[in-house]
């Protein structure tokens, strides 16, 4: 049966129709062999797409309470919590975090920053909120979290350029920009490649529609395309 990619948005064709259509679902069959043969040969050991359905459980909880919430500044902490969980999950347990960047007239809040060999950035984690519910990640902003740290928490600095305009300013702008942008929110995560964004060429992943299916070769598709072996492998790989 072919590759469930339902939620999985090729924005601006990202990917061409016909490789992702047809393609990506062999070019990944391999992937998904290797993780499965290494859950089998490791006690304890379990494929990437199995821990996100584990994840799917806790983003139905707290988007829940979600729906519920009226106020951005609720909102912004249960992103941060979503967030650390997907990055453990998809196994980001290389990054370095969190640290502030100033690029042009802007402050990034990089939220996990992933580094190539010679300490120059390779993968960027961005916390991002949109004011309406049914934005598009992209015409939200992004937050510095380090406010829900403190005692009692308080609201923390968002960017004042929206989300597209600030990745412009961070591909085109900086002298080492980092390979590739992971944007997290409560509804979406976007996965940018700067050798694409000139043509505003992005994956969206749709959380709701994913995780309400919860469709193996979904999760499947997934894993391999935020996976921390698929996007910051070792160097060589």
């Amino acid at each position: 049966m072919a590759m469930d990619l339902t939620g999985i948005v090729n924005s601006n064709e990202y990917y061409t129709n016909h490789y992702f259509a047809t393609v990506f679902e062999d070019n990944a069959a391999d992937t998904i062999s290797s993780w499965r043969a290494a859950a089998k040969d490791s006690e304890g050991a379990r494929t990437p797409w199995s821990l996100l359905r584990d994840f799917g459980r806790l983003y139905t909880t707290v988007r829940e309470r979600y729906l519920r919430t009226r106020s951005d500044t609720q909102v912004m902490p249960m992103i941060k919590d979503l967030a650390d969980s997907l990055l453990e999950t998809l196994g980001y347990d290389n990054g370095i975090s969190p640290t502030q960047v100033e690029v042009v007239d802007s402050i990034v809040p990089v939220y996990m920053e992933v580094q190539k060999a010679n300490g120059s950035p390779l993968l960027w984690v961005l916390l991002c909120h949109a004011n309406e519910k049914d934005s598009n990640l992209l015409q939200g902003y992004s937050f510095d979290s380090a406010a829900f740290d403190d005692d009692p928490p308080h609201i923390p600095q968002i960017t004042e350029t929206n989300n597209e305009e600030l990745i412009s300013k961070i591909f085109f702008s900086l002298n080492e920009p980092p390979r590739w942008l992971l944007l997290i929110g409560i509804n979406s995560v976007v996965l940018i490649d700067r050798n694409k964004w000139n043509e505003k060429r992005y994956l969206l992943f749709d959380l709701d529609e994913i995780f309400s299916r919860r469709e193996e070769s979904t999760l499947q598709a997934v894993a391999v395309l935020l996976h921390n072996e698929s996007l910051c492998p070792n160097d060589g790989a």
